[in-house]
């Protein structure tokens, strides 16, 4: 019988203790040099707190800290914006093609880049034409001001105005049909053209005087003075004969009186727009192009859907037809405002330097001309059809974008009538 006495029962081992992580060096050096999130007390590297996800950067700061993160924000200007304004104007469907294929971050958001060049271009061509006689007429120009005159030194003048205009634009014409090598019948149909845009305004200028002569006449002889030939410029017709308050209001059945009241209140203010503004059409100006930026907006979603629909075998979800259509609305709003610009340039040279503003007038011909050719390019590389099936396509959604365009144009202009 064994009497050797059996070992000792040998305790569990015990479980290792758990694994210490060091914290990554930022985070230590952060917690050492004190910087912790104030909202939780975790360490924080990096803009934001790893823990709750607040940023470390609050308004407490220096301004010129945060008027760089709105601009950022708001605008993305930064370098990114050098490297998306180029591929945005000289390659058609470039920027498109590179966000689909996941390479977003070095360029401008669709949506920033869009609403920048919209507001750019906008500020830029209401302040051309606000500074630029004759840029924008709400009539007929210089045949219309002197139809409104009401003395007869007042015709005068504007007829010298006028056809000191028509001396300078007649030069400009002919130095810029001989550099251009026109062919002498094209510079006989000009000069055709200028002379009776002349006669026109020597005729305008001698029925003014005339009818002031019928007026100053009526009123020595206590008669009632013939109506001013220029107040129907202004008139707007609406059912059997031109619209007025009393005898003739516009009026919806489905409206209370209240709102049919104002309706006609508002357009009695439109009338007396524009009669006034020949004269003065700054508050047009104004009114116009505030209420352009809407439609346009509106515009985007619309020609998204029209790619929608005209790609529907494509399978491509609406989100990319909408970038395409921001892409190519920034295209858009770019060309105008470098147009402007080059318009601007040209009004601004000396009339003596006839070759560099022909030389400039080209150049703006040719700029018109790419946003058509470069619409249609871009098409046909997103949606990598034929160009027969491109083209067919391309002129179908212009055609129905000219029209919804030309509509909300006209609804834009109805609307900044009714608001000055």
């Amino acid at each position: 019988m064994n009497t050797t006495p059996p070992p000792e029962a040998v305790p569990p081992a015990a479980a290792p203790p758990p694994p210490v992580i060091a914290p990554p060096p930022r985070a230590a050096a952060a917690a050492d040099a004190g910087e912790a999130c104030p909202n939780c007390g975790a360490a924080t590297w990096g803009e934001f707190c790893f823990a709750c996800g607040q940023p470390r950067k609050g308004l407490i700061r220096r301004f010129s800290s945060i008027l760089g993160d709105f601009l950022d924000t708001v605008f993305s200007i930064d370098n990114r914006l050098l490297r998306t304004i180029g591929p945005l104007y000289f390659k058609p469907g470039h920027l498109s093609l590179e966000y689909f294929a996941g390479r977003r971050v070095r360029y401008v958001t669709p949506f920033r880049l869009f609403f920048f060049l919209c507001v750019l271009s906008f500020l830029a061509l209401k302040l051309y034409a606000a500074n630029t006689e004759g840029a924008i007429n709400f009539g007929d120009g210089d045949q219309v001001r002197i139809e409104s005159a009401m003395s007869d030194a007042e015709v005068d003048a504007r007829l010298e105005e006028a056809l000191k205009g028509l001396a300078k634009g007649r030069e400009g014409l002919k130095t810029g049909l001989t550099v251009a090598q026109a062919s002498q019948d094209t510079i006989s149909r000009a000069e055709k053209n200028i002379n009776e845009a002349e006669k026109d305004l020597r005729e305008a200028a001698t029925e003014r005087k005339a009818w002031l002569a019928e007026v100053a006449k009526a009123r020595a002889e206590g008669r009632e003075p013939p109506e001013d030939p220029a107040e129907d410029l202004g008139e707007l017709e609406f059912g059997d004969g031109p619209w007025h308050p009393e005898t003739n209001p516009l009026r919806f059945a489905w409206l209370p009186d209240v709102a049919n009241d104002a309706l006609n209140a508002r357009i009695g203010r439109a009338r007396e727009a524009m009669r006034h503004g020949r004269e003065n059409p700054q508050p047009l100006i104004e009114a116009f192009f505030g209420a352009i930026p809407p439609a346009t907006f509106v515009m985007v979603p619309l020609f998204a859907l029209m790619l929608k629909v005209m790609y529907a075998f494509k399978r491509r979800l609406y989100m990319e037809h909408l970038l395409t259509a921001l892409h190519s609305h920034a295209f858009i709003f770019l060309s105008l405002l470098l147009l402007v610009v080059v318009s601007a340039v040209r009004d601004q040279l000396d009339p003596a330097r006839a070759a560099l503003r022909g030389t400039l007038e080209w150049l703006m011909i040719a700029m018109a001309w790419w946003v058509p050719l470069y619409l249609l390019i871009a098409q046909k590389r997103i949606y990598r059809q034929g160009w027969i099936m491109t083209l067919v396509k391309y002129g179908i959604i212009g055609v129905a974008y000219m029209v919804l365009l030309s509509f909300g144009l006209v609804l834009a202009v109805l609307f900044g009538l009714l608001t000055v």
